[in-house]
């Protein structure tokens, strides 16, 4: 991500060596440097910025999405960006646990993701039946719409590698003390980052809910 920067007078400020601090007229002539490169800052980090896949729009979209291979057929930005995003998920995915959190937080546009596999279990009795090739998916703020959530499902399961299967996807909301709860399976973790599990609504957060579910694969 890029990051504009709207802080070259104060920067070049801090920069000057403590002998010439506080001499006006040097510091004058320094500011007319700094603030022609601050105006030149502002005026082309727009031009950058809306170049990037993430705040495009429109026609900057199509000019993307004919570059991914992706055409329009008709669909609206929020629908048209779940494709072209997808498509370069799909191309650029090694499988990986760090990949397909990548996949699932940009799809969703959450605030956090977190997984489940049978490597984040403790390991099972002796003897007991397992299921090896699964994933599911926790997603913590989604901004996308729910509208959406059948065809990112269907890149998710396409972005995974051979023999692996999607079994569910659950999506939750904090509320201000970053707490949420879950009325879908049992937690799979102690919590995630500053978020952790409750054991009812009573906390204030909205439940989560599995918004795919294919347990039974």
């Amino acid at each position: 991500m890029i990051t504009q920067i709207t802080t070259y007078v104060s920067d070049v400020a801090n920069l000057i060596i403590s002998q010439f601090k506080g001499r006006q007229r040097l510091t004058g002539l320094i500011n007319i440097f700094v603030e022609h490169a601050q105006l030149i800052e502002n005026a082309l980090f727009p031009m950058i910025q809306y170049r990037q896949l993430s705040y495009a729009y429109g026609a900057q979209l199509d000019v993307i999405g004919a570059i991914v291979g992706i055409s329009r057929n008709g669909l609206d930005d929020a629908t048209y960006y779940v494709f072209i995003v997808g498509t370069i998920a799909k191309n650029f995915s090694d499988t990986t646990s760090a990949a397909m959190l990548n996949i699932v937080q940009t799809l969703y546009q959450a605030q956090y993701v977190f997984k489940k596999d049978p490597n984040s279990q403790p390991p099972p009795p002796e003897g007991a039946q397992t299921r090896s090739g699964w994933i599911a998916f926790g997603v913590v703020n989604p901004q996308t719409s729910e509208s959406l959530y059948p065809i990112i499902e269907q890149i998710i399961e396409e972005a995974l590698g051979g023999g692996i299967a999607l079994t569910y996807v659950s999506t939750a909301e904090s509320n201000a003390n970053g707490v949420f709860s879950c009325a879908g399976p049992a937690p799979w973790v102690g919590g995630y980052g500053a978020y952790s599990y409750a054991p009812d609504a009573s906390v204030g957060a909205p439940y989560c809910a599995l918004s795919f579910n294919n347990t039974t694969r």
